[in-house]
């Protein structure tokens, strides 16, 4: 798995406290079975151990107290913790401590229970790791949780395996956030309504700050609420973003945060939605305030009380962006692929079924009429899909290939002009697929992984049906998101994967509001930089400059918009790029949205931006990127 392991699978809580001093994290490889607290009046250190490894001592040892919680896995483990902070110290520290079990309730450990309290009370979920600050005490903590569901009728070398590829999948927030100073003051949570209909954003100017926020919001019976104000009364002006909920509707929202005359608070704000973006409102950087904050662009909106899918990991789909989407996510293990076929891919069927399951099969993407049909049979659970490679021409998919962990399948059809394939890392499987079909063929496809392991430690096939069905019903964070804007445009192009980005040229046509081109200027792991090709036209009338380290600022994502460019017969391209660092954002270049435009963002996760791929024509077409997760 290489030497730093990937977090997108877990859910991330916290921290509560201060952000002074340095952060720290725990995600052992096993489950957490003794947790060491130095205190007395704050909470001095903390140490955990599981059953594979111990953490470093975390904090101070100097607490008159020292208590050791044991926890007797698997018949016990942490659900739940709560406790207090205050800033009695001259910065926000932890107070008090308390940790629930299954079956018990520690605590508390530390002094003041007066301070700020905060909890965390999981339901059907497991506390797997840890993270937060410390400085000469513990200022501030945090949870990792997983389903209780994981399975845990395993012996320990299989339950520690499996412990250790599910926690290397984080983090993707349920409730993401809240970002900035989440200590001082009074909590709020407004709920969960059906959408949000209007954002209402009191800007302070002097100092630039966010003043307060209030929504109006819309119930499942259509009545709208307006929220209290959360904030002060005194900024200067009000911005609103109008929503109607149904054709736009926020997916996210990002911004910044830092000391405004001695408290840590909002000192900008800008709204996501479907279409556009609203904002910034505020300061980008007022203050040297340069801690920035993202929510998770992910399936789903604001507001909704829906589960989005975020799981499992979803590559693709290669080919055209036409025709329509359909997606296959079955309850068992794929065990058979029906392929029609001729001068290029005419219709695919999929078969998945386990020992205690009846087998069900999908639709047939596409069409029936090619001139011959192929069945691969797969003797799961011995054999199982591992990589997926082909060729796509103009508007369809063109021939296609299988692997399993033991034989190769294929190629069926005839070969066309842009290669493509997901050779997956050792110890992932293909769960599902995905993709877009036209009325005589299948336009595109993609794929769903998982961890081998997920399925390997599973005991039974019932369980192992279910907990497909449950991974499979959660999707999906892009490994190479993208590309996004009008693909199969002119000329794919894939700058591959570097050790990082040193510079961006952003090549802007202002006459039209379009990306006319994009360069980039990579670094490989031995130092030495590479310029990449001009991916695009020649003849923008500015270029902007992103200038990076690669090390203290990077990048971790991109937005944008792409849609016609007014007087040339419809082509689409690029109209407006932003580039999203650890820092700040730079951008927007270009034109924000213009008519007909579409808004897109990849996905916003721990990790950076390592290369880029696309298409491009006379302008740039279509963007993606290629990402590694830390």
């Amino acid at each position: 798995m290489g030497d730093k392991i990937n977090f997108e699978g877990c859910i991330s809580h916290g921290p509560w406290g201060g952000s002074a001093g340095k952060s720290w994290i725990y995600k052992p490889n096993g489950f957490i079975k003794k947790i060491t607290i130095v205190h007395d009046n704050f909470i001095e250190g903390i140490k955990f151990y599981s059953t594979e490894t111990e953490s470093s001592h975390i904090g101070g040892k100097r607490g008159d107290n020292t208590d050791e919680i044991y926890i007797n896995y698997p018949d016990e483990y942490l659900t739940s913790i709560s406790g207090t902070y205050d800033k009695s110290l001259g910065f926000f520290s932890l107070r008090s401590l308390c940790f629930g079990t299954n079956h018990n309730h520690y605590g508390p450990y530390g002094g003041n229970l007066d301070g700020t309290p905060f909890s965390f009370e999981g339901e059907g979920v497991k506390i797997v790791g840890f993270h937060g600050h410390v400085s000469k005490c513990v200022t501030s903590i945090g949870i990792y949780v997983m389903p209780e569901s994981f399975p845990t009728g395993l012996n320990s070398t299989s339950a520690d395996n499996s412990m250790h590829e599910m926690r290397s999948r984080m983090s993707i927030p349920r409730d993401a956030g809240p970002w900035g100073g989440s200590v001082g003051g009074k909590p709020w949570d407004d709920g969960v309504f059906s959408t949000i209909k209007e954002v209402r954003v009191h800007v302070g100017e002097s100092p630039n700050v966010i003043h307060a926020i209030q929504f109006v919001y819309v119930e499942s019976n259509a009545k709208t609420v307006l929220s209290p104000m959360h904030g002060g009364t005194t900024g200067d002006k009000m911005e609103l973003v109008n929503l109607d909920g149904t054709d736009e509707y926020l997916i996210g929202i990002s911004g910044f945060y830092g000391d405004v005359n001695g408290a840590e608070a909002i000192t900008s704000i800008t709204f996501h939605t479907n279409k556009k973006i609203h904002g910034p409102f505020g300061e980008k950087n007022s203050l040297g305030c340069t801690d920035h904050f993202t929510s998770t662009a992910s399936p789903g909106k604001i507001g909704d009380g829906k589960t989005n899918c975020d799981e499992c990991i979803s590559h693709g789909p290669w080919g055209d962006s036409n025709g329509k989407s359909w997606i296959y996510k079955p309850s068992g293990f794929i065990k058979k692929i029906t392929i029609v076929y001729g001068s290029c891919i005419h219709g695919i069927k999929f078969y998945s079924g386990g020992s205690s399951t009846c087998e069900t099969e999908s639709s047939l993407f596409g069409n029936k009429e090619g001139d011959k049909t192929y069945e691969i049979c797969i003797d799961y659970p011995n054999e199982y899909l591992t990589s997926i490679s082909g060729t796509v021409g103009y508007g369809t998919v063109s021939s296609l290939c299988f692997s399993t962990n033991q034989n190769q399948y294929g190629p069926y059809g005839r070969a066309g002009s842009t290669p493509f394939s997901y050779e997956g890392d050792e110890g992932v499987m293909i769960v599902g697929f995905h993709g877009r079909s036209l009325t005589n063929y299948l336009g595109a496809i993609g794929i769903y992984v998982i961890p081998r392991s997920f399925a390997r430690c599973l005991n039974n096939s019932t369980s192992a049906d279910n907990f497909m069905h449950e991974m499979c019903s959660r999707m999906s964070i892009p490994r190479e998101p993208g590309p996004w804007g009008t693909s199969m445009v002119g000329k794919p192009w894939d700058d591959g994967v570097f050790s990082t980005i040193k510079e961006v040229r952003v090549h802007v046509g202002e006459s039209l509001n379009v990306i006319y081109a994009i360069q980039f200027e990579y670094v490989e792991s031995n130092a030495k930089t590479v310029l990449s090709p001009m991916h695009g036209g020649t003849s923008g009338d500015k270029m902007e400059l992103v200038n990076l380290d690669g090390t203290d600022e990077y990048l971790t994502g991109i937005s944008g918009f792409y849609g016609p460019v007014e007087g040339y017969n419809g082509l689409e391209a690029i109209t407006s790029i932003t580039f999203h660092t650890n820092k700040r954002i730079h951008g927007p270049f270009g034109g924000k949205s213009g008519v007909g435009c579409t808004y897109f963002a990849s996905a916003a996760s721990p990790g950076k931006i390592v290369g880029f791929h696309g298409w491009n024509d006379c302008f740039l077409t279509a963007i993606g990127v290629h990402m590694k997760y830390f």
